[in-house]
């Protein structure tokens, strides 16, 4: 079923959805999918039925609780997050570094 129902990826590099339906199937599955570049787009795609995706919970929480998206699986799919910024850019970037970091420390899990 997998294998046939649209998925949404964010690019060609997004792994997401691929690592999640292997870890459910237990088996590579080869994945159906409409790429969607932006991160409203992405949850905007799934409320209006073009496919199945991950997101980031808090993300969606609102619209899971009022039924407008399902669950698939209760349990959660973690996946490691990097902040990257250029070393010719960094210093002008301190303060957004420093405000990035300390919004990952409390609301991130």
């Amino acid at each position: 079923a997998l294998a046939r129902a649209p998925s949404l990826v964010f690019d060609t590099r997004d792994r997401l959805q691929r690592d999640w339906a292997q870890r459910i199937t237990g088996q590579p599955v080869l994945l159906q999918a409409h790429s969607i570049a932006s991160s409203h787009g992405f949850r905007d795609a799934g409320l209006c039925g073009l496919g199945w995706s991950l997101n980031p919970l808090p993300m969606v929480a609102g619209d899971l609780a009022a039924g407008r998206l399902v669950l698939l699986d209760p349990a959660p799919f973690d996946t490691p997050l990097t902040w990257q910024v250029s070393r010719l850019l960094a210093p002008a970037l301190t303060d957004l570094t420093r405000a990035v970091r300390q919004a990952a420390k409390s609301a991130l899990i």
